[in-house]
């Protein structure tokens, strides 16, 4: 699990990492390539969705997310290299950040961290 939500943060970080020499296009509608890894994938912005669409040249496979954000909640679906299907949703209520989700072998989880305490998924500390 851990390694799951590792991902999906890696994920969006990288998104937004990219420097222009790897990306062109605007802020709300890009492609990007990674050529370390072979990924290219676009980022597509729209009001209050954020869809993500990513190819790998070495692999063939493809890969999405959607993300919707309002307010403080985000609810993000999307399908790994295989197909499989997975979520994850967020609430930010103070300097609490509560999550839920399911995998994409359908392992469901829920967790909360802040800096206090630290992070926790499915009652185990992280």
């Amino acid at each position: 699990m851990k390694k799951l939500i590792l991902a999906i943060s890696m994920l969006l970080l990288s998104v937004s990492a990219y420097t222009a020499d790897n990306c062109y296009g605007t802020e709300n509608m890009r492609t990007c390539t990674d050529y370390n890894t072979g990924n290219t994938y676009t980022v597509n912005k729209f009001g209050n969705n954020t869809q993500v669409n990513g190819y790998n040249s070495r692999t063939g496979s493809n890969w999405s997310q959607n993300t919707q954000t309002y307010g403080n909640q985000s609810y993000t679906t999307g399908r790994d290299k295989d197909g499989n299907s997975w979520r994850h949703n967020t609430n930010q209520i103070g300097n609490t950040q509560y999550y839920n989700g399911s995998d994409s072998q359908g392992n469901h989880y829920n967790g909360n961290c802040n800096p206090y305490t630290g992070c926790y998924t499915n009652g185990k500390k992280q």
